[in-house]
């Protein structure tokens, strides 16, 4: 495994430990938890105090713990492969900040619509709604995708095992068949600092928020529903313009059991990483101080961490799909690992140096052995080995292919960003979370800056997320990229 940008995993057995005295009492003042973690290794930090002084030194041999990387190629094995989503909360209730200030619509009830808006009022008069829909039934009707149960089992838990309530209400579970041991250096450093890039304060990031549908889901609505605009939906509902009689604006529409469509599986783009970006931030009770790894050198072609999996009772075909979950068969990609991961941190690439099996022989009884790889000292190459073997590469989705590829990652990756110039002076007037909140506004006809928004909520969309494909390319139309959205300052 080499890191192609700086990785960070906490040794959580101390939180404290890279966090300044004065800093951990500002936070006790406070209330606050203030944090700072080590990377991850064997040593126990657990005694560990706040410091005074200079930061204590690095771990002397940094660990990549097998279950990050185990969870990174389950991801992919289960993307590339029509796995179920394994890692959803299927039973998880969706629910948005109600955007209608001291307003609620009540849509009128059909016939065949037996529909209730589920509201939680509260005492800024701005509420939450909660839909209908279930995430689990949302991956059910949009191609069984919902976390194995019981005995019927996708191609991912065949291989990976898997836990779970089965229908009739008794536990069902399946062992793993592969078991990916923890990365060590290759070649040990008497100076362990020269492992690590100086100590940083992460910004505050935000968790994944499936209720914004816009970013989600895809749109609902007919090509000619829309006139070339995103319009406005939720789980349960998307809301249409009034066609008859003489009320003016939209109605709403309820959504059957298919749609919206969830547009996929979430995944993050490669890349390139800036250090000093990150050394102005202060510690917080959402930012946290840690100590990550330095990427690979150009110049060192051999990894720099090395691990084995291992893995039995698996055909050639789950055997090539597992190594293809691996190495994504390209030298030019790679997976993302541990925390920081929209911030460009934990790009690591892995490749395969040898495969080593073993089987009985029916009439000897003995083990027969066989090492299998593409250099001199191995007994059979991967082309001969997987000859016939019933894999195929060809129904891989393109866009995990083009997120993955770290040679073509995009220049220009960011949080979507948002700006009230009306607020210039609060704390929050420029913060990702605006951009959620501008993306619901009527832009101003006057203004025709593709990123100038007005003040009024009118049940539309500005941006909806562009696909993989559009997404990579570098001439991006600026009217699909998700990247500013601006509320002018009122004129006077």
């Amino acid at each position: 495994m080499r890191l192609l940008t700086p990785l960070f995993i906490p040794n959580t057995s101390s939180s404290v430990r890279l966090l300044k005295v004065k800093e951990a009492q500002e936070g006790k003042a406070k209330n606050k938890k203030y944090a700072g973690y080590d990377f991850f290794s064997y040593e126990d930090y657990s005694k560990a105090e706040p410091y005074t002084g200079e930061m204590p030194s690095p771990p002397s041999d940094p660990v990549i713990p097998g279950s990050e990387i185990r969870g990174a190629v389950r991801s992919v094995f289960e993307a590339a492969f029509n796995g179920c989503m394994s890692s959803v909360e299927g039973d998880r209730e969706l629910s948005r900040r109600s955007a209608e200030i001291k307003k609620q619509d009540i849509p009128n009830k059909s016939k065949n619509q037996n529909k209730s808006k589920h509201v939680y009022k509260g005492p800024t008069c701005i509420g939450r709604e909660i839909f209908k829909k279930k995430i689990e039934s949302l991956l059910e009707n949009n191609g069984e995708y919902q976390s194995c149960s019981n005995e019927y089992l996708c191609p991912a838990c065949l291989i990976f095992g898997m836990m779970g309530k089965s229908e009739k209400t008794e536990t069902y579970a399946y062992g793993s068949k592969v078991r990916i041991t923890d990365a060590t250096l290759i070649h040990p450093v008497k100076n362990s600092a020269d492992l690590f890039e100086k100590p940083v304060v992460l910004p505050e990031m935000g968790e994944p928020r499936p209720s914004t549908a816009e970013l989600y889901t895809e749109s609902p609505y007919d090509p000619g529903e829309t006139k070339d605009k995103p319009n406005y939906w939720t789980y349960d509902y998307k809301y249409v313009k009034e066609k008859e009689g003489a009320k003016k604006g939209k109605k709403r529409v309820y959504l059957d059991d298919t749609q919206p469509k969830i547009r996929g599986r979430k995944y993050y783009w490669h890349k390139d990483v800036e250090m000093n970006e990150f050394k102005n931030n202060k510690v917080s009770a959402m930012q946290q101080r840690i100590r990550p790894l330095k990427p690979s050198r150009k110049s060192d072609r051999n990894p720099t961490f090395q691990f084995r999996v291992y893995f039995e009772q698996l055909n050639k075909k789950q055997l090539e799909q597992l190594k293809w979950s691996l190495d994504f068969g390209n030298p030019d990609c790679a997976h993302k690992i541990g925390r920081g991961k929209p911030l460009g941190f934990g790009s690591v690439q892995i490749s395969v140096e040898s495969l080593c099996t073993r089987e009985i022989d029916e009439e000897t009884g003995r083990w027969e052995l066989l090492t299998v790889g593409d250099n001199d000292n191995n007994e059979v190459r991967y082309e001969e080995f997987f000859v016939e073997s019933g894999f195929s590469s060809e129904n891989i989705p393109e866009e995990l292919k083009i997120m993955s590829n770290w040679k073509k990652r995009p220049s220009n990756v960011s949080y979507p960003l948002g700006e009230d110039e009306g607020n210039r002076d609060k704390v929050n007037a420029k913060a990702s979370h605006q951009w959620f909140r501008l993306n619901r506004m009527e832009k101003k006809q006057e203004d025709t800056s593709d990123d100038a928004l007005g003040d009024n909520y009118n049940h539309n969309f500005s941006k909806v997320l562009p696909t993989v494909a559009e997404d990579a390319d570098k001439g991006l139309d600026q009217k699909k990229a998700l990247y500013k959205l601006v509320k002018k300052k009122q004129r006077s």
